[in-house]
């Protein structure tokens, strides 16, 4: 069955970075599902459930590695698990085991316009690896730790009402970055 579930995902990759997604059937509701989640683990921050008009969704951030997941629900029988991170063995491990704590049936055919959609944002996310680069080649220290610490300033300004100033200072905390 694991099997079956990484061959179903969808991957991208650019350098270090990877996204991983797939879609299927949820079921579990998204507040227990983050329940769930905060009681098998307890390097997991998540988020309140974000209500939006065409998809809920509940967003996760693990620092070590750093995995920022995002459960989408747009019905109930259609939901996706997305992720970024550095470290796809991670991240891919992650996702599996959340997917069979919440009760997610993946599809056996995934949706190509799912992925095209996918694929774009991810032609996105490469400035933000970008960006990531360089400021790990700034402030000399590993890109792993600018990485969490953009993503993570962009979990608690976007999914906990930080605000940027607060979120940069506990991020910057967190992953002990060292700003010149």
């Amino acid at each position: 069955m694991e099997d079956d579930f990484r061959k179903n995902l969808i991957i991208y990759e650019h350098k270090e970075l990877t996204f991983a997604g797939i879609t299927g059937e949820m079921k579990k509701s998204l507040s227990n599902a983050g329940l769930l989640i905060k009681n098998k683990y307890s390097d997991t921050e998540v988020a309140p459930i974000k209500l939006q008009s065409k998809r809920d969704f509940l967003a996760l951030f693990v620092h070590n590695p750093v995995l920022d997941i995002t459960l989408d629900q747009y019905s109930p029988l259609e939901n996706s698990i997305v992720g970024y991170a550095l470290n796809k063995g991670g991240l891919v491990k992650r996702m599996e085991e959340i997917a069979k704590i919440i009760g997610f049936a993946h599809h056996r055919k995934q949706n190509p316009e799912v992925a095209q959609t996918w694929g774009n944002e991810f032609e996105i996310e490469k400035s933000t690896y970008y960006f990531c680069e360089k400021i790990a080649n700034a402030i000399k220290q590993p890109l792993e730790k600018a990485f969490g610490w953009v993503r993570y300033s962009n979990f608690l300004i976007q999914y906990m009402n930080e605000s940027e100033e607060e979120a940069k200072k506990i991020a910057t905390k967190k992953f002990e970055v060292v700003m010149p």
